[in-house]
């Protein structure tokens, strides 16, 4: 056994060897060199650049290319038929990367432009009243029976109603720090949130409770600090912030204990979709109270941190499907949304001029 595994090794040693080999014959084999001795002093990992280079090499040389020009480039790229859309992609990327450094090198060539990563269709699960209040249950079940001393567990029952009351995204919750808590008037502050703007968030009377409970419990457990005003609302047993991996993970078996299905490990459902349930439900629950969904939308833009009313807009298409008692046809959900990104345009030419 120890023999083979010698042998093993061996081997290995001898392929690194030749991935470390790589001769460059076309007439940018020395623009190919150096540009990756650059990379590499900068401390880029080189592997996967060197053997692109050396494949649009290969190709450039037994073609007699001297330039990379666009039919160059063109035709190369169609060489590589059995590459999948993001193995191209990097292709594009690595190439495209150093076209520019044989431009800055005063070498005339085609930088070729990346293609954009095609926006997958994907429906969020928005979770019924009767399912959230199971994964509630389910949170708290796992807290009680718990006889594992871990944080994520009491965790749990707090992060998952906060993501759900006020449709804060998890990274925003998870980057909440102590001091972000304002118990006392009710409300939460997003320092750290996707578009790097602060936001201020209210929080209901029974948020509130849960959150104070969550803290009496958490700052027993024995971390320096843990009450820190820069310290993270959610952390580890060792101070750390809490992962979002582990928060996955977990959500995963509360979704099984409370019987809702999952699709795949892929597609969900998703700890995210308790933000777009949150969004779909308060559209529901404004619908029912007789609000007008013309004036709302916008309200509902600010609060969940969107940029413009374009992202907030497909909550009401999402809240006619799931919810038939809607009486929205197409036709008024496109007048409604037409409406708004007119009255928007106005507004922003208002401001412009």
């Amino acid at each position: 056994m120890y023999r083979l595994c010698l042998i093993v090794f061996i081997h290995r040693k001898e392929v690194g060897s030749m991935k470390n080999n790589i001769q460059f014959q076309s007439p940018f084999a020395q623009y190919m060199t150096n540009y990756i001795k650059e990379k590499e002093s900068l401390g880029f990992k080189s592997l996967e650049i060197k053997y692109i280079l050396a494949d649009i090499d290969r190709f450039l040389y037994s073609a007699g290319a001297e330039v990379i020009d666009e039919p160059n480039f063109n035709a190369w790229i169609s060489t590589r038929i059995n590459d999948s859309e993001e193995t191209l992609r990097r292709k594009y990327m690595a190439m495209a990367n150093f076209c520019k450094y044989l431009s800055y090198m005063g070498v005339t060539c085609y930088i070729p432009k990346v293609p954009r990563i095609k926006k997958k269709n994907f429906t969020p699960t928005i979770f019924t009243k009767n399912q959230i209040e199971a994964i509630f249950n389910s949170c708290d079940n796992m807290c009680t029976k718990s006889k594992m001393p871990k944080s994520i567990i009491i965790i749990l029952p707090t992060i998952v109603r906060l993501l759900y009351s006020t449709g804060i995204r998890i990274s925003e919750a998870l980057s909440l720090k102590n001091k972000d808590l304002h118990l006392d008037d009710n409300y939460i502050v997003l320092n750290q949130t996707k578009n790097k703007t602060q936001r201020l968030i209210p929080i209901n009377l029974t948020m509130k409770v849960v959150l104070e409970q969550y803290l009496r419990y958490r700052n027993q457990i024995p971390i320096v600090d843990i009450s820190a005003p820069n310290g993270y609302l959610f952390v580890s047993l060792l101070g750390a912030k809490c992962s979002r991996e582990s928060l996955l993970h977990y959500f995963h078996k509360i979704l099984h204990n409370a019987g809702v299905p999952r699709y795949n490990s892929q597609l969900g459902p998703r700890l995210h979709d308790l933000r777009h349930t949150c969004a779909v439900h308060s559209l529901i629950k404004a619908n029912q109270s007789g609000c007008d969904l013309y004036n709302y939308l916008p309200y509902l833009s600010v609060f969940l941190g969107h940029k413009n009313i374009y992202s907030t807009e497909k909550y009401l298409r999402l809240s006619a499907e799931v919810y038939p008692e809607i009486t929205m046809n197409n036709s008024e959900l496109n007048d409604l949304y037409n409406n708004i990104i007119s009255s928007h345009y106005e507004n922003d030419k208002t401001i412009n001029h």
